[in-house]
């Protein structure tokens, strides 16, 4: 963990987090969030490429490429913790299962008693903390679920911004084409379009 220069209070990144065999938590899932929505601030495309020409394009492309190359680093981590996450729910769910079928099977006064429905609360109170660790797996997933879906959601803005970088790219080298009296009367329309909408 890194501390931050004259702070005592350590700063957690995603970059500097440990590889465990757990789910992320909920710091973890912090610091992936503030990351991607840093990466996702510093791509910002211009509302009038043709005013500024090609030679901002070239920061441009390489912000986009940094954010797209982290924000794939951090969808396999969040593919990793889904898969994990999945692993913990069919783990925490067979041994659920199993503990309740052997307790069914050489208990015979569950066995004996009127409805299923009785016999499952029955040993939903015997196995209680097997049951909360079956929902705790379960929200975990779901959790880890919901990270990814956001990691793929800015992943699919960032490929958006890459191909409308392209676009405007294209827009600018056919402009630079053109006599530069055109040019302006285009510019001037695309300008008067954009104030209309």
């Amino acid at each position: 963990m890194k501390l931050q220069s004259g702070n005592n209070n350590p700063t957690i990144t995603s970059s500097n987090l440990p590889l465990t065999k757990q789910v992320c938590t909920e710091v973890e899932y912090d610091a992936y969030l503030k990351e991607l929505r840093d990466e996702q601030r510093k791509v910002k495309l211009d509302s009038d490429p043709v005013s500024v020409g090609l030679g901002s394009f070239n920061d441009k492309l390489c912000n986009i490429q940094a954010a797209r190359e982290r924000v794939s680093q951090i969808m396999l981590d969040a593919i990793m913790n889904r898969a994990l996450a999945q692993k913990l729910v069919n783990q925490a769910q067979a041994d659920y299962d199993s503990s309740m079928n052997a307790k069914l099977a050489t208990d015979q006064e569950i066995r004996n008693l009127r409805s299923a429905d009785l016999r499952n609360s029955t040993l939903h109170v015997k196995f209680k903390n097997k049951v909360e660790k079956l929902q705790n797996t379960e929200l975990d997933l779901a959790q880890a679920d919901a990270f990814y879906k956001c990691v793929f959601a800015i992943n699919k803005d960032l490929e958006a911004k890459n191909e409308n970088l392209y676009a405007q790219i294209r827009t600018v080298q056919s402009m630079m084409g053109i006599d530069p009296a055109m040019r302006e009367e285009l510019r001037l329309r695309c300008q008067s379009k954009q104030r209309q909408i």
